[in-house]
């Protein structure tokens, strides 16, 4: 009943070890792998659906791109680099059961490329909090449409903010009744923005704490990442979820104090070719949306980022 849709780059000897993890704990899993432009082409044990996109997509297009190949109705998104404990795939069967327009996020598990071990990681996440504008409080710099870790635990099945961690499920038919991720370019901001669609859309965003999922976490990845790409995400997501005023208020903002300011000249440069999209969006979001950006704001007693 569930696909597991993992995107990868140029990290194969990661991805063969996730595949295995979620074949040894979960054997009636559909595992789906979009190969997201690698040099070298991925190889794949059979039975694996292998999707290869040429250039590339990003990991939320791929992401999205698992999603329209998946055959089940629940789906499960992972990085390449996790890996799964047993009885996971029980929990999240009787968990999505329970519930149509849920997006959840499982319990993350700290670990490192010289620790693996699932039984020992580093550090035990649950969910994040969204910061839509401040200061990431380790630089100093201001962020814009961040997931942000919760600083204690919480319950099993409460209620959140916003995913992180690389372990989301979701039902399939929500995720593309909300227009899934098909927006974002190349890494960044898709947690925040499928996360606050599903709570736009009237429903929630919870925790799933008995799917354990450890996360390598490292300080450099396979590929690079260009820092346009990342302002596009914020813009975008801002300009199909936030009333006007709120969007110019955030746009003026990122003028402000997004380094450097020829990136995010490229960003809206790409924001304005892609304004066909966003409008479709935008209708897409007038038609399923229940909820507005303020609602969400009163819900977690968060004050208005803008005047």
């Amino acid at each position: 009943m569930i696909s597991v849709i993992i995107p990868c780059r140029e990290d194969a000897e990661e991805c063969a070890a996730t595949i295995r993890s979620v074949r040894d704990t979960a054997p009636e899993a559909e595992v789906i792998v979009i190969d997201d432009g690698s040099q070298v082409p991925l190889a794949v044990p059979g039975g694996v659906v292998l999707r290869r996109v040429y250039g590339r997509a990003g990991v939320a297009a791929s992401r999205h791109i698992g999603a329209t190949l998946a055959s089940n109705p629940y789906l499960f998104f992972l990085d390449a680099h996790c890996r799964l404990e047993s009885g996971w795939y029980e929990h999240a069967v009787e968990r999505m059961k329970s519930t149509e327009r849920t997006l959840y996020c499982a319990t993350c598990l700290g670990l490192t490329p010289g620790n693996m071990d699932i039984r020992r990681p580093d550090r035990e996440y649950n969910g994040a909090s969204l910061q839509f504008v401040g200061k990431d409080t380790a630089t100093g710099e201001m962020q814009f449409f961040e997931g942000k870790w919760l600083p204690n635990k919480i319950e099993d099945n409460a209620e959140m903010q916003c995913v992180m961690g690389a372990c989301y499920l979701i039902h399939r038919r929500f995720f593309f009744e909300i227009g899934g991720l098909r927006m974002l370019h190349s890494w960044g901001s898709d947690e925040p923005f499928l996360s606050l669609k599903a709570w736009m859309a009237g429903g929630s965003v919870r925790y799933l704490k008995p799917v354990r999922v450890g996360h390598q976490f490292r300080k450099a990845t396979s590929y690079r990442s260009k820092r346009a790409a990342l302002f596009f995400n914020k813009l975008a997501s801002a300009a199909i979820l936030f009333p006007d005023d709120a969007l110019k208020h955030f746009s003026s903002l990122m003028n402000l104090h997004c380094k450097p300011p020829a990136d995010l000249r490229i960003a809206r440069e790409w924001l304005t070719n892609e304004q066909r999209h966003i409008e479709v969006e935008r209708v897409l979001g007038e038609a399923v949306f229940t909820r507005s950006l303020e609602e969400w704001l009163e819900r977690w007693s968060v004050p208005r980022f803008w005047p």
